[in-house]
């Protein structure tokens, strides 16, 4: 209990704890691949970032210019850990997602694909983008049709089920401090959105 304490306080303080935005992502998956993702000075492009992760077979090219690439198999040398994190939270995707998520899944699977690597390059393409501009996740349906109305009943739907995952570690007060990342985001939703976030849990006075 005192090592999830310690491992949600410490997420509480940083952009990964816009993972946790994302149904079916908990705090301590949230918090090993946001490790494994590394110093932001040192990352690369997305492309890069998932052939880090062995998520994307390598290409070779011999020949000359005008031979076309063939793919070859994952590179041995990935980070191991992080490939292992992101198949699991595509699976999770799978099982407790958001519904486009799980469409998406199913659709890869239908078309032959391998799933779970599809969607975990997919989901870290996600994560970096929640991490680097330090917001929530929103459905692609949402940001297609920005509309205000619809992204105000999103926040408001999405708000309690964060709540009780930051409760049930024990970080609540630490996540949504006004100088904590989420706290400053919600801060932000309240006032461009006129809405009344509470930081409490809503299963409690």
């Amino acid at each position: 209990h005192q090592l999830h304490l310690q491992i949600a306080s410490a997420l509480a303080l940083t952009p990964g704890a816009f993972l946790t935005t994302l149904k079916g992502v908990g705090i301590t998956l949230a918090a090993a691949i946001y490790a494994e993702l590394s110093d932001p000075a040192r990352r690369h492009g997305v492309t890069r970032m998932a052939s880090f992760a062995g998520l994307v077979p390598r290409t070779r090219q011999t020949g000359g210019p005008d031979k076309p690439a063939r793919s070859c198999r994952r590179s041995r040398r990935c980070n191991t850990t992080l490939k292992a994190l992101m198949l699991q939270a595509a699976v999770l995707s799978k099982r407790f997602g958001p519904d486009e998520l799980k469409s998406t899944y199913l659709r890869y699977d239908e078309n032959g694909q391998d799933a779970r690597y599809m969607m975990a390059n997919k989901l870290l393409r996600i994560f970096l983008c929640l991490i680097e501009k330090q917001l929530a996740y929103v459905p692609a349906s949402l940001l297609e049709n920005p509309h205000p109305d619809r992204l105000r009943e999103h926040y408001l739907q999405s708000w309690s089920p964060l709540l009780i995952k930051w409760r049930n570690a024990g970080a609540i007060k630490q996540a949504f401090h006004p100088n904590a990342p989420l706290g400053q985001w919600r801060d932000m939703l309240q006032e461009l959105y006129q809405l009344q976030l509470p930081t409490t849990s809503p299963q409690y006075p």
